[in-house]
């Protein structure tokens, strides 16, 4: 194999690359990237065996090839190229490397051993603008659980239709929702279950204008762009029915401003439990005051906002800190919160300015107030 690129081309495909690379693992050819020149075409590629990432690169090509060189060495090296142009060739798993300042050699390995790329059959395909995926992924990926033992909550539930496509996150504390009209699928209607770090990842790959094709199979899942292929598998799992925790009868509704809210939450969590970080939000007639209490060290704090509430009085506790994440995804100007009783599911959603195809909202679980 044998070919020439572009130095500060052939550095930004590795560097990203390298990310997708195991930090550790026993298999030594992991720690590789997988190299296969077919005349100017050259594909890169890497695993750590639940994603395979693969970009394409044009490249002046001499002589069709495949070998795998180790990730972090080239990585590095190539970050101390000054040239604008480097020579790569490879016989056998001997790597040369030449600029017009030196050359040098590394070690690889066969390509023969490298994993192979999943088989993805019959699948079914949606299409997304980066702009809208990088939206949605942002605002439901943060109520992704975390617990190891529950593998379908790990990640992003998908639901789709004719109609559009639903995401779904939740942890039990916190669940955030989104339906797009603006999702092209053409498929018959479905759910499937992935990975959080696969979107991760996808959306790593995208710069400007554009947009995805996910390939959807039965057991794999494929994020395509003009340059560059995801590889990922699909959560083979049920996914809790989220349906049952969201509110119909919230007939308390309080609109406020999202910035004063969370400027008041982050002052008042600050003296906070820092275990329970338990606040209280007691409302009243167009009044919100959030109170903090923590006995053991002495710590008191109270804050006064104005908002729009005009039903009965009530209070209800809440951790900030799931509640500030929750908050942190709204873009208008002002919040609602639907609320029925102190232990019910809380409804959160952006104030309506206009109309939209785009359904979005959350649920924040309150905590029982510690007297």
């Amino acid at each position: 194999m044998r070919f020439t690129a572009k130095t500060g081309e052939i550095l930004k495909v590795i560097q990203f690359l390298t990310s997708v690379v195991p930090t550790r693992t026993t298999i030594e050819i992991l720690n590789n990237i997988l190299f296969e020149l077919k005349g100017n075409t050259l594909r890169l590629s890497a695993t750590d065996t639940e994603i395979f990432q693969v970009f394409s690169l044009e490249v002046d090509g001499k002589k069709d090839g495949s070998v795998t060189i180790p990730a972090k060495t080239l990585s590095n090296f190539l970050r101390e190229i000054n040239d604008e142009v480097i020579v790569f060739e490879a016989v056998g798993a001997r790597i040369s490397l030449e600029t017009k300042q030196g050359k040098f050699q590394l070690s690889g390995e066969s390509a023969e051993n490298f994993p192979l790329i999943p088989m993805v059959e019959d699948s079914e395909e949606l299409e997304i603008s980066y702009e809208l995926f990088n939206k949605i992924i942002n605002k439901v990926s943060f109520a992704v659980s975390n617990d190891s033992l529950r593998q379908a909550l790990r990640g992003i539930l998908l639901e789709l239709s004719e109609k559009g496509v639903t995401f779904v996150a939740t942890d039990g504390t916190k669940l955030s929702k989104y339906f797009s009209g603006d999702v092209k699928f053409s498929g018959t209607e479905k759910s499937v279950i992935i990975p959080t770090k696969a979107f991760s990842m996808a959306l790593k790959n995208v710069e400007g204008e554009g947009s995805f094709k996910l390939l959807i199979a039965k057991q794999h899942f494929v994020c395509k762009t003009e340059n560059s292929e995801l590889y990922s598998r699909i959560i083979d799992d049920q996914y809790p029915d989220y349906k049952r925790v969201i509110p119909t009868d919230n007939d308390k509704i309080l609109t406020v401003s999202v910035s004063k809210l969370i400027s008041g939450l982050k002052r008042i969590s600050i003296l906070a439990n820092s275990e329970t970080h338990q606040v209280k939000i007691d409302l009243s007639e167009n009044s919100v005051q959030l109170v903090t209490e923590n006995p053991q060290t002495g710590s008191f704090g109270q804050e006064t906002i104005d908002c729009v509430y005009e039903n009965a009085e009530i209070e209800v506790g809440f951790n900030a800190t799931i509640l500030l994440d929750t908050l942190r995804q709204i873009e208008t100007e002002n919040v609602v919160l639907n609320l029925k009783q102190p232990t019910s599911a809380v409804l959160v959603l952006p104030e309506k300015t206009e109309k939209s195809k785009d359904d979005f909202f959350m649920i924040a679980m309150p905590i029982r107030i510690n007297s």
